[in-house]
């Protein structure tokens, strides 16, 4: 199975934009940094995803929480 990042990506700066933080996205390295890393989750095994995303919650800006509803 090949996943196109391209959609992926567009479908991220949508929800970006609806959550209202696309500005600190674009201005802030480490802010998307950490909303790329969102991202990444579409790459990780569907039996290991519930752990990612705890552990990823954890270090993940409050404003970026919305993504991993």
């Amino acid at each position: 199975m090949v996943i196109s990042i391209d959609p992926l990506a567009q479908n991220m700066r949508k929800h970006l934009a609806e959550i209202g933080v696309i500005s600190q996205y674009n201005n802030d390295a480490e802010f998307a940094l950490r909303a790329k890393m969102v991202l990444a989750l579409a790459f990780v095994p569907i039996a290991d995803l519930d752990e990612y995303i705890d552990v990823f919650a954890n270090d993940l800006p409050v404003e970026l929480q919305p993504l991993l509803n």
